[in-house]
């Protein structure tokens, strides 16, 4: 499977000690249009947060994003906030393992369908740390 990645992440330092502070539960820069809210353990794995792309500015709609949100669920105990304009683009869940699942948001569904995508997802984190030499 090909490496999927992501320029964006939302990230739960909860329990992964020492804390690092520059992760963030909103999206980073100017519009906060994904916002982490609960980080739960599926299959024996913890969640660390959920990885996807910054909006673009189109026709459709601006990288603000639409201001209305949807609460979402990965399965229980991981919850999310999704600006409803991120609706069918693919996002990922980030485990502390640094696998992933990916998903395309259905903003009228509240729990996501998942989809295994093992250690085949780059995000924000990872790319820091090659960039650093730490991998």
């Amino acid at each position: 499977m090909p490496v999927i990645s992501f320029n964006n992440q939302v990230l739960s330092a909860f329990g992964t000690p020492p804390l690092n502070l520059s992760w963030s539960l909103s999206s980073t820069g100017q519009f906060k249009t994904v916002e982490l809210l609960t980080t739960g353990t599926t299959a024996s794995k913890a969640v660390r947060g959920v990885a996807f792309n910054t909006l673009l500015s189109s026709a459709v709609s601006p990288a603000s994003g639409t201001g209305s949100f949807a609460t979402l669920s990965a399965f229980a105990g991981t919850t999310f906030r999704v600006d409803r304009a991120y609706n069918g683009k693919t996002m990922a869940v980030i485990f502390t393992d640094e696998s992933s699942s990916l998903f395309t948001v259905v903003t009228g569904t509240a729990l996501q369908t998942l989809t295994a995508n093992g250690f085949d997802t780059s995000f924000p984190q990872i790319q820091k740390e090659v960039y650093l030499g730490y991998r």
